[in-house]
Protein backbone atom coordinates (compact mmCIF):
# COMPACT_ATOMS: atom_id res chain seq x y z
CA UNK A 1 0.00 0.00 0.00
CA UNK A 2 1.49 3.79 -0.89
CA UNK A 3 2.36 5.41 2.14
CA UNK A 4 0.92 8.89 0.58
CA UNK A 5 -2.09 10.06 -0.78
CA UNK A 6 -2.91 12.98 -2.93
CA UNK A 7 -6.34 15.06 -2.19
CA UNK A 8 -7.53 15.67 -5.68
CA UNK A 9 -10.90 17.16 -4.67
CA UNK A 10 -12.44 18.61 -1.56
CA UNK A 11 -15.98 18.75 -1.63
CA UNK A 12 -18.81 19.70 0.90
CA UNK A 13 -22.26 18.55 1.19
CA UNK A 14 -25.03 18.94 3.63
CA UNK A 15 -25.02 22.55 3.99
CA UNK A 16 -28.23 23.78 3.23
CA UNK A 17 -27.88 27.34 5.15
CA UNK A 18 -24.00 27.33 5.60
CA UNK A 19 -21.85 29.03 3.66
CA UNK A 20 -18.95 26.94 2.11
CA UNK A 21 -16.53 29.38 2.77
CA UNK A 22 -17.31 28.83 6.77
CA UNK A 23 -16.67 25.37 5.90
CA UNK A 24 -13.80 25.31 4.17
CA UNK A 25 -12.25 27.67 6.56
CA UNK A 26 -12.08 24.82 9.48
CA UNK A 27 -10.71 22.10 6.72
CA UNK A 28 -6.77 21.80 7.28
CA UNK A 29 -6.64 19.48 4.00
CA UNK A 30 -6.00 21.34 0.16
CA UNK A 31 -6.63 19.90 -3.00
CA UNK A 32 -3.42 19.20 -4.69
CA UNK A 33 -1.52 18.73 -1.96
CA UNK A 34 0.24 15.20 -0.62
CA UNK A 35 -0.08 13.87 2.75
CA UNK A 36 1.68 10.49 4.31
CA UNK A 37 -0.82 8.84 5.58
CA UNK A 38 -0.37 9.55 9.14
CA UNK A 39 -0.73 13.61 8.42
CA UNK A 40 -3.53 12.73 6.76
CA UNK A 41 -5.52 10.82 9.17
CA UNK A 42 -4.08 13.55 11.45
CA UNK A 43 -5.88 16.53 9.77
CA UNK A 44 -9.14 14.72 9.27
CA UNK A 45 -9.78 14.01 12.36
CA UNK A 46 -9.11 17.79 12.97
CA UNK A 47 -11.06 18.65 10.08
CA UNK A 48 -14.04 16.96 11.88
CA UNK A 49 -13.27 18.55 14.96
CA UNK A 50 -12.94 21.95 14.13
CA UNK A 51 -16.03 21.61 12.02
CA UNK A 52 -17.95 20.13 15.48
CA UNK A 53 -16.04 23.44 17.25
CA UNK A 54 -17.87 26.08 15.26
CA UNK A 55 -21.29 24.57 16.69
CA UNK A 56 -23.14 24.68 13.36
CA UNK A 57 -23.66 21.39 12.83
CA UNK A 58 -24.96 18.20 14.81
CA UNK A 59 -22.67 15.45 12.80
CA UNK A 60 -19.91 15.86 10.99
CA UNK A 61 -18.05 12.60 8.70
CA UNK A 62 -15.19 13.23 7.06
CA UNK A 63 -14.16 10.55 4.90
CA UNK A 64 -11.39 9.95 2.06
CA UNK A 65 -12.51 7.95 -1.33
CA UNK A 66 -9.83 6.41 -3.28
CA UNK A 67 -9.99 8.15 -7.03
CA UNK A 68 -6.95 5.80 -8.43
CA UNK A 69 -3.52 6.36 -9.00
CA UNK A 70 -2.77 7.46 -5.65
CA UNK A 71 -5.20 10.54 -5.84
CA UNK A 72 -8.24 10.51 -3.53
CA UNK A 73 -11.27 12.44 -3.11
CA UNK A 74 -11.96 13.90 0.69
CA UNK A 75 -15.95 14.21 1.19
CA UNK A 76 -17.27 16.51 3.98
CA UNK A 77 -20.99 15.42 5.34
CA UNK A 78 -22.39 17.52 7.62
CA UNK A 79 -25.84 17.44 8.90
CA UNK A 80 -26.53 21.50 10.33
CA UNK A 81 -28.48 22.13 13.97
CA UNK A 82 -31.69 24.42 14.16
CA UNK A 83 -30.57 27.76 14.31
CA UNK A 84 -33.55 29.64 15.07
CA UNK A 85 -34.36 29.86 19.15
CA UNK A 86 -37.54 31.79 20.20
CA UNK A 87 -37.98 31.07 23.79
CA UNK A 88 -40.55 32.11 25.97
CA UNK A 89 -39.58 33.85 29.60
CA UNK A 90 -40.64 34.44 32.87
CA UNK A 91 -39.45 35.11 36.09
CA UNK A 92 -40.30 36.05 39.66
CA UNK A 93 -38.61 38.85 40.62
CA UNK A 94 -39.40 37.98 44.61
CA UNK A 95 -37.23 35.56 46.78
CA UNK A 96 -39.58 32.91 45.76
CA UNK A 97 -43.00 31.88 44.71
CA UNK A 98 -44.37 31.63 47.81
CA UNK A 99 -43.32 34.94 48.71
CA UNK A 100 -44.84 36.19 45.14
CA UNK A 101 -48.32 33.85 45.92
CA UNK A 102 -49.01 34.56 49.74
CA UNK A 103 -47.39 38.12 49.92
CA UNK A 104 -47.87 39.56 46.50
CA UNK A 105 -51.09 37.34 45.37
CA UNK A 106 -49.51 36.32 42.47
CA UNK A 107 -49.37 39.61 40.70
CA UNK A 108 -47.43 40.09 37.62
CA UNK A 109 -46.37 43.12 38.40
CA UNK A 110 -43.87 41.61 40.37
CA UNK A 111 -42.87 39.20 37.74
CA UNK A 112 -40.09 39.82 34.31
CA UNK A 113 -41.94 38.11 30.71
CA UNK A 114 -41.29 38.21 27.79
CA UNK A 115 -39.53 36.75 25.05
CA UNK A 116 -35.64 35.98 24.50
CA UNK A 117 -34.72 35.75 20.14
CA UNK A 118 -31.23 33.76 19.67
CA UNK A 119 -30.77 33.06 15.70
CA UNK A 120 -27.28 31.23 15.81
CA UNK A 121 -26.61 31.24 11.80
CA UNK A 122 -28.68 34.46 10.52
CA UNK A 123 -27.28 34.56 7.13
CA UNK A 124 -25.03 31.39 6.61
CA UNK A 125 -21.93 32.93 7.86
CA UNK A 126 -21.74 31.76 11.46
CA UNK A 127 -23.10 35.31 12.49
CA UNK A 128 -24.99 34.89 15.67
CA UNK A 129 -28.41 37.99 16.39
CA UNK A 130 -30.12 37.77 19.68
CA UNK A 131 -32.80 39.93 20.68
CA UNK A 132 -34.59 40.38 23.77
CA UNK A 133 -37.95 41.81 24.33
CA UNK A 134 -38.63 41.54 28.63
CA UNK A 135 -41.87 43.61 30.00
CA UNK A 136 -43.27 43.62 33.53
CA UNK A 137 -41.17 44.42 36.55
CA UNK A 138 -37.89 45.57 34.47
CA UNK A 139 -38.63 46.35 31.13
CA UNK A 140 -35.59 45.68 28.73
CA UNK A 141 -34.47 45.43 25.37
CA UNK A 142 -31.59 44.15 24.07
CA UNK A 143 -30.47 43.66 20.53
CA UNK A 144 -26.43 42.16 19.52
CA UNK A 145 -25.13 40.65 16.68
CA UNK A 146 -22.33 39.04 15.51
CA UNK A 147 -20.29 38.51 12.55
CA UNK A 148 -16.81 36.61 13.19
CA UNK A 149 -15.76 37.05 9.42
CA UNK A 150 -15.40 40.04 7.36
CA UNK A 151 -12.02 40.06 5.25
CA UNK A 152 -11.35 38.12 2.54
CA UNK A 153 -8.54 36.03 4.81
CA UNK A 154 -11.45 34.74 7.12
CA UNK A 155 -9.57 36.76 9.92
CA UNK A 156 -11.03 39.58 11.67
CA UNK A 157 -14.71 39.98 12.80
CA UNK A 158 -17.17 42.35 14.89
CA UNK A 159 -19.80 41.98 17.47
CA UNK A 160 -22.21 44.94 18.12
CA UNK A 161 -24.73 45.09 20.55
CA UNK A 162 -26.96 47.87 22.15
CA UNK A 163 -29.45 47.52 25.47
CA UNK A 164 -32.00 49.85 27.24
CA UNK A 165 -33.64 49.05 30.25
CA UNK A 166 -35.68 50.43 33.26
CA UNK A 167 -37.12 49.07 36.41
CA UNK A 168 -38.95 50.17 40.23
CA UNK A 169 -36.78 49.14 41.96
CA UNK A 170 -33.32 49.78 43.22
CA UNK A 171 -30.25 48.55 45.25
CA UNK A 172 -29.40 51.67 47.23
CA UNK A 173 -27.53 50.65 49.79
CA UNK A 174 -26.24 47.93 52.02
CA UNK A 175 -26.12 48.13 55.98
CA UNK A 176 -25.12 45.65 58.51
CA UNK A 177 -24.32 42.79 55.13
CA UNK A 178 -28.60 43.46 54.31
CA UNK A 179 -29.24 45.07 51.23
CA UNK A 180 -31.59 48.01 51.08
CA UNK A 181 -34.25 48.23 48.47
CA UNK A 182 -36.45 50.62 47.30
CA UNK A 183 -39.61 50.11 45.12
CA UNK A 184 -41.26 53.11 43.67
CA UNK A 185 -44.69 52.79 41.79
CA UNK A 186 -43.23 54.36 38.57
CA UNK A 187 -40.12 53.81 36.39
CA UNK A 188 -37.11 55.03 38.80
CA UNK A 189 -33.86 53.70 36.92
CA UNK A 190 -33.42 53.71 33.32
CA UNK A 191 -30.45 52.90 31.52
CA UNK A 192 -28.24 52.35 27.86
CA UNK A 193 -25.72 50.11 27.06
CA UNK A 194 -23.85 50.44 23.78
CA UNK A 195 -20.83 47.94 22.74
CA UNK A 196 -18.78 47.11 20.52
CA UNK A 197 -15.99 43.88 19.95
CA UNK A 198 -13.55 43.75 17.17
CA UNK A 199 -12.38 40.05 16.85
CA UNK A 200 -9.18 38.53 15.28
CA UNK A 201 -8.68 34.84 14.69
CA UNK A 202 -5.28 33.71 13.57
CA UNK A 203 -5.21 29.94 12.60
CA UNK A 204 -7.51 27.66 14.60
CA UNK A 205 -6.76 27.94 17.82
CA UNK A 206 -5.55 31.74 18.60
CA UNK A 207 -8.09 34.37 19.14
CA UNK A 208 -7.99 37.84 20.36
CA UNK A 209 -11.02 40.28 21.54
CA UNK A 210 -11.02 44.20 21.98
CA UNK A 211 -13.40 45.14 23.51
CA UNK A 212 -15.66 48.67 24.92
CA UNK A 213 -18.52 49.32 26.34
CA UNK A 214 -20.23 52.49 26.83
CA UNK A 215 -23.12 52.67 29.42
CA UNK A 216 -25.81 55.22 30.83
CA UNK A 217 -27.69 55.60 33.91
CA UNK A 218 -30.59 57.93 35.68
CA UNK A 219 -32.04 57.36 38.83
CA UNK A 220 -34.58 58.92 40.31
CA UNK A 221 -34.61 62.13 42.86
CA UNK A 222 -36.21 59.54 45.42
CA UNK A 223 -33.36 57.08 45.11
CA UNK A 224 -31.06 59.94 45.16
CA UNK A 225 -32.38 61.10 48.61
CA UNK A 226 -31.71 58.01 50.10
CA UNK A 227 -28.46 57.71 48.96
CA UNK A 228 -26.53 60.34 47.26
CA UNK A 229 -23.42 58.59 46.66
CA UNK A 230 -24.73 55.78 44.28
CA UNK A 231 -23.83 57.76 41.69
CA UNK A 232 -20.73 59.85 43.25
CA UNK A 233 -23.60 62.88 43.55
CA UNK A 234 -25.24 62.82 40.89
CA UNK A 235 -29.07 62.09 38.79
CA UNK A 236 -26.91 60.33 35.91
CA UNK A 237 -23.31 59.25 34.97
CA UNK A 238 -22.15 57.88 31.79
CA UNK A 239 -19.27 55.19 31.72
CA UNK A 240 -16.79 53.56 29.42
CA UNK A 241 -15.47 50.33 29.46
CA UNK A 242 -12.61 49.11 27.23
CA UNK A 243 -11.48 45.30 27.91
CA UNK A 244 -8.95 42.57 26.02
CA UNK A 245 -8.98 39.17 25.71
CA UNK A 246 -6.87 36.25 24.50
CA UNK A 247 -8.04 32.84 23.88
CA UNK A 248 -5.88 29.69 23.20
CA UNK A 249 -7.78 26.41 22.44
CA UNK A 250 -5.73 23.23 22.05
CA UNK A 251 -9.07 20.44 22.25
CA UNK A 252 -10.63 18.33 20.36
CA UNK A 253 -14.45 19.38 21.56
CA UNK A 254 -14.75 23.07 22.99
CA UNK A 255 -17.81 22.48 24.65
CA UNK A 256 -16.85 19.06 26.25
CA UNK A 257 -13.10 18.48 25.74
CA UNK A 258 -11.65 14.79 26.25
CA UNK A 259 -8.37 15.33 24.61
CA UNK A 260 -5.93 18.33 23.57
CA UNK A 261 -4.89 17.95 19.80
CA UNK A 262 -1.14 16.09 19.00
Amino acid sequence: FPSHDTASSISVSGNKVTKEPIVFREVVLASGQTYHNADLEKRIRQTREQLMNTALFVTVDVQKVPAGNGFIDINIAVSERWYLFPLPYFKVVDRNWNVWVNEYKASLDRTLFGVKIAHNNTTGRNDKMNVWIIGGYTQQVEFKYQLPYVDKKMEKGFTVGMSYGRNREINYATDSNKQQFLSLSRFGRDYIKAEATFSYRKGSQKRFYLRSVFGWEKIDTAFFNLNPKYLNGRLSATYLDVMANYQYFNVDYIPFPLRDWE
